[in-house]
Protein backbone atom coordinates (compact mmCIF):
# COMPACT_ATOMS: atom_id res chain seq x y z
CA UNK A 1 0.00 0.00 0.00
CA UNK A 2 1.35 3.30 -0.84
CA UNK A 3 2.12 5.96 2.17
CA UNK A 4 1.04 9.51 2.01
CA UNK A 5 4.64 11.36 1.27
CA UNK A 6 5.21 15.06 2.08
CA UNK A 7 6.89 16.78 -0.36
CA UNK A 8 10.54 17.14 0.94
CA UNK A 9 10.51 15.05 3.39
CA UNK A 10 12.65 11.74 4.22
CA UNK A 11 11.39 8.50 5.22
CA UNK A 12 12.88 6.64 7.57
CA UNK A 13 12.99 2.67 8.51
CA UNK A 14 14.94 1.82 11.22
CA UNK A 15 15.37 -2.28 12.85
CA UNK A 16 15.87 -2.28 16.55
CA UNK A 17 16.17 -4.92 19.60
CA UNK A 18 12.41 -6.54 20.07
CA UNK A 19 12.41 -5.60 23.52
CA UNK A 20 13.56 -2.06 23.29
CA UNK A 21 10.72 -1.51 20.18
CA UNK A 22 8.20 -3.20 22.30
CA UNK A 23 9.16 -1.42 26.11
CA UNK A 24 9.70 2.35 23.86
CA UNK A 25 6.42 1.71 21.95
CA UNK A 26 4.07 0.79 24.84
CA UNK A 27 5.81 3.59 26.70
CA UNK A 28 5.50 6.56 24.65
CA UNK A 29 9.22 6.65 24.97
CA UNK A 30 10.55 10.19 23.72
CA UNK A 31 14.45 9.48 23.87
CA UNK A 32 15.52 6.50 21.79
CA UNK A 33 19.33 7.53 21.83
CA UNK A 34 20.45 4.42 24.02
CA UNK A 35 18.19 2.21 22.62
CA UNK A 36 19.30 -1.78 23.67
CA UNK A 37 22.21 -3.53 21.52
CA UNK A 38 21.40 -5.19 18.25
CA UNK A 39 23.47 -8.21 17.71
CA UNK A 40 26.03 -7.70 15.65
CA UNK A 41 25.23 -10.82 13.47
CA UNK A 42 22.14 -9.23 12.47
CA UNK A 43 24.26 -5.39 11.66
CA UNK A 44 26.52 -7.75 9.51
CA UNK A 45 23.50 -9.21 7.98
CA UNK A 46 21.96 -5.99 7.36
CA UNK A 47 24.72 -4.92 5.74
CA UNK A 48 26.01 -7.64 3.21
CA UNK A 49 22.35 -7.93 1.80
CA UNK A 50 22.67 -3.39 1.57
CA UNK A 51 25.75 -4.30 -0.25
CA UNK A 52 23.96 -6.73 -2.43
CA UNK A 53 21.93 -4.15 -3.80
CA UNK A 54 24.41 -1.65 -4.58
CA UNK A 55 24.75 0.10 -1.38
CA UNK A 56 28.26 1.65 -0.87
CA UNK A 57 30.54 2.32 2.44
CA UNK A 58 30.74 5.87 3.12
CA UNK A 59 34.10 5.90 4.50
CA UNK A 60 33.51 4.02 8.11
CA UNK A 61 31.52 1.05 8.41
CA UNK A 62 28.56 2.87 9.80
CA UNK A 63 27.23 4.35 6.69
CA UNK A 64 26.46 3.37 3.23
CA UNK A 65 24.75 5.18 0.20
CA UNK A 66 22.68 3.90 -2.27
CA UNK A 67 22.21 6.16 -5.58
CA UNK A 68 21.49 4.65 -8.65
CA UNK A 69 19.00 5.93 -11.46
CA UNK A 70 16.17 3.46 -9.68
CA UNK A 71 17.59 3.71 -5.49
CA UNK A 72 18.07 6.59 -3.42
CA UNK A 73 19.04 5.92 0.46
CA UNK A 74 21.53 5.85 3.09
CA UNK A 75 21.93 3.37 6.00
CA UNK A 76 23.35 4.22 8.88
CA UNK A 77 24.41 1.15 11.36
CA UNK A 78 24.40 2.36 15.44
CA UNK A 79 24.73 0.14 18.08
CA UNK A 80 20.99 0.32 19.02
CA UNK A 81 20.16 1.04 15.72
CA UNK A 82 19.82 0.38 12.08
CA UNK A 83 18.51 2.76 9.83
CA UNK A 84 17.93 3.43 6.36
CA UNK A 85 16.90 7.29 5.46
CA UNK A 86 15.11 7.73 2.21
CA UNK A 87 15.29 11.60 0.84
CA UNK A 88 12.45 12.80 -1.01
CA UNK A 89 12.78 12.21 -4.64
CA UNK A 90 11.38 10.43 -7.43
CA UNK A 91 12.49 7.50 -6.71
CA UNK A 92 11.02 7.37 -3.15
CA UNK A 93 8.47 4.74 -3.65
CA UNK A 94 10.50 2.30 -5.02
CA UNK A 95 13.26 2.81 -2.83
CA UNK A 96 10.87 2.71 0.41
CA UNK A 97 9.88 -1.05 -1.37
CA UNK A 98 13.71 -2.19 -1.24
CA UNK A 99 14.42 -1.08 1.93
CA UNK A 100 11.28 -2.38 3.24
CA UNK A 101 11.95 -5.80 1.82
CA UNK A 102 15.85 -5.98 3.38
CA UNK A 103 14.51 -4.59 7.04
CA UNK A 104 11.86 -6.90 6.89
CA UNK A 105 13.98 -10.22 5.77
CA UNK A 106 16.71 -9.38 8.33
CA UNK A 107 14.34 -8.57 11.40
CA UNK A 108 12.52 -12.28 10.00
CA UNK A 109 16.22 -14.23 10.38
CA UNK A 110 18.11 -12.72 12.63
CA UNK A 111 15.81 -11.61 15.40
CA UNK A 112 15.69 -7.31 15.43
CA UNK A 113 12.58 -5.50 14.90
CA UNK A 114 11.45 -3.62 11.78
CA UNK A 115 9.93 -0.79 12.58
CA UNK A 116 8.53 2.25 9.93
CA UNK A 117 6.79 4.80 11.65
CA UNK A 118 5.30 6.25 8.60
CA UNK A 119 3.21 3.61 7.64
CA UNK A 120 2.67 2.30 11.40
CA UNK A 121 4.51 -0.96 10.27
CA UNK A 122 6.33 -3.13 13.15
CA UNK A 123 7.35 -6.50 13.35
Amino acid sequence: MPVERHEYMSYDISLYDKAFLHRALSTGLGDWTNADPIPEAAAAALIEAAQAVGFQPDGPATSFTLDTNGYLAQLSIHRGELAFTIPYSERGEATIALCTQIGKDVAATHGPAFWDPQADDSE
